[in-house]
């Protein structure tokens, strides 16, 4: 696959506004956010289908082959991020996702995510509040988008959806935001208030059992994570529960993407499904250095795990090293009840794989803020080389 040059994005001002999120106070259901269907363009091959950004208004980095990126902060803890050249070329489909970073209880979510109106760049929404009490924060992300890669840029299986309807009892998302590599339509079906289940047909998975990272898209204090994800007649599912700022289920709508033996958006990532405070089950990881890379043995070849306390949890992936521009890590909890995870922390070098190694670190909590354990899905991408380059 063709990774495009780093495009390091310098500092942005503070727009000259105060305001609020687009129909902020509007109920989850009203909010229907996305492209119009007037516009849209053919995607075009020869442009990278994933840009990232990572750090805050006044100090970040971004990847993103296509174009500057920039970030503004319109008010309190609330961001426009501008991917340019993505939506021009890619708007007809792409999700997005955020998380929140830093050593704290703050998490982040989307409000919307649409291309400008004159198809230069897509605009990606971003609020972040205090996991104690929901009041707006400012804070550290990554933020992410994704269009529709092409066939020869990925292999391997990929799908999306952008999940629209919180209250509908089942339906496809439309096609600008559903997208399946091995074809057919991924469905939704609405189980009960807040929990839903994303069926992609023909996902085809024989790599392993894949992840899946999902965000709240919400003008409330709202959040989504992962309850499980397995293969049924469908063949693969993906179970999500959201939740309010109380800790209660509330109909929200979300974003999930899931992955089979691939990662982000270049060749040189990585994903573990983090259980507890054990390495992470082989089934469950994937690492492009343990296809066809010699550098490693087999026996250092799988993600490690290491946990002190209430965190932040470690997630070592050897051989992912030697990066040129800037990482990305997206991290989504896994399991039954409201607890949310982050990212601790910008990855570091692994110290028990020197020299080579990336440590991603997880922080999780409860409704109220309170550090807490829970299982997760961690995914790590970045710009650079191989250790076998």
């Amino acid at each position: 696959m063709r990774v495009g040059n780093v495009a390091l994005a310098i500092a942005c001002s503070l727009l000259g506004m105060s305001c609020g999120a687009p129909g902020e106070g509007a109920s989850e259901e009203s909010q229907g956010d996305g492209p119009a269907s007037s516009t849209l363009q053919e995607p075009l091959a020869e442009l990278a289908w994933t840009a990232w950004v990572k750090g805050d208004e006044t100090n970040f980095e971004a990847n993103n082959p296509n174009g500057v990126t920039q970030v503004f902060k319109i008010s309190t803890g609330y961001y426009r991020v501008q991917f340019y050249g993505m939506a021009s070329a890619f708007h007809a489909e792409g999700t997005a996702h955020v998380v929140a970073v830093g050593n704290n209880n703050r998490r982040c979510t989307l409000t919307s995510f649409e291309p400008s109106a004159d198809g230069s760049h897509e605009d990606l929404y971003v609020r972040c509040r205090r996991g104690s009490d929901t009041t707006y924060a400012d804070s550290r992300f990554y933020a992410y988008f994704s269009s529709r890669p092409t066939a020869s840029q990925h292999n391997s299986h990929v799908a999306f959806v952008y999940a629209d309807q919180a209250s509908t009892a089942s339906y496809s998302p439309e096609k600008y935001f559903n997208y399946n590599r091995s074809g057919g339509l991924n469905t939704i079906t609405r189980l009960g208030t807040g929990t839903y289940r994303v069926d992609i047909p023909h996902a085809d998975i024989t790599r392993g059992g894949g992840t899946a990272t999902v965000t709240a898209v919400t003008t409330g204090a709202n959040h989504c994570k992962v309850l499980d994800w397995y293969p049924t007649g469908v063949p693969e599912s993906v179970f999500v529960d959201c939740y309010n700022g109380s800790g209660s289920k509330s109909d929200t709508r979300f974003t999930m993407l899931f992955l089979d033996g691939s990662s982000l958006g270049t060749y040189y990532g990585a994903y573990a499904w983090v259980a507890g405070n054990s390495d992470p089950d082989p089934y469950w990881t994937w690492d492009a250095n343990t296809i066809g890379m010699a550098c490693l043995p087999e026996a250092a070849r799988w993600p490690v795990e290491s946990f002190n306390g209430h965190g932040p949890y470690q997630t070592g992936f050897p051989g992912q090293l030697r990066r040129t521009g800037p990482e990305i890590v997206l991290t989504t909890a896994v399991g039954a009840g409201s607890n949310y995870c982050k990212v601790f922390d910008y990855p570091v070098k692994g110290v028990g794989w020197e020299p080579i190694g990336m440590l991603a670190q997880v922080t999780c909590y409860d409704t109220s803020g309170v550090a807490a354990e829970s299982g997760h899905n961690v995914l790590i991408d970045y710009t650079g080389t191989g250790c076998t380059q």
